[in-house]
């Protein structure tokens, strides 16, 4: 085989791949109307913790919540089901081998400290990178009413 041959079947080769991988532009779908081909859809659910969502309870006003000792970047969202005796919290997992869960603080009269824990596993662990929003709750000991809840975070490893 010489070289002009072997570049003609080259060029044909991929006409014809360009030919099939075409995509029709003049609006008409396989059936030849102007209906729009149907493609994939995008389902929406409502935000966990929104008021939309009953399943997280009644959200917690931003004015009662210090959220002072947080990162920049942690989610401020809390609400209260239970008739206000349990706290749902969004935490944040950032990457596959961080877990967080809630841990119940100080309750006094006048606010409740909630520990956002992340768990981090000890040696040489390969976690995938990526960012997870998990809801976390709490027991109170008394009903949240018009105290204050006071987030912080704490960092464990092993």
């Amino acid at each position: 085989m010489n070289a002009r041959q072997v570049l003609t079947g080259a060029a044909t080769l991929l006409l014809a791949l360009g030919v099939g991988c075409g995509q029709d532009s003049s609006g008409e779908n396989a059936e030849g109307n102007d209906a729009p081909a149907s493609g994939p859809t995008e389902s929406v659910s409502p935000d966990p913790g929104s008021e939309s969502d009953p399943q997280h309870g009644d959200p917690v006003p931003s004015e009662q919540i210090d959220d002072s000792a947080l990162p920049t970047e942690y989610p401020r969202e809390v609400s209260t089901t239970g008739g206000g005796r349990t706290l749902v919290i969004t935490a944040m997992e950032s990457n596959g081998c961080v877990t967080a869960e809630a841990e119940h603080g100080a309750e006094t009269e006048q606010d409740v400290t909630v520990v956002l824990v992340h768990h981090t596993p000890g040696g040489d662990v390969m976690c995938t990178q990526q960012v997870t929003y998990p809801q976390v709750a709490v027991q109170l000991d008394g009903a949240l009413e018009e105290r204050t809840v006071v987030l912080r975070t704490e960092d464990r490893q092993g």
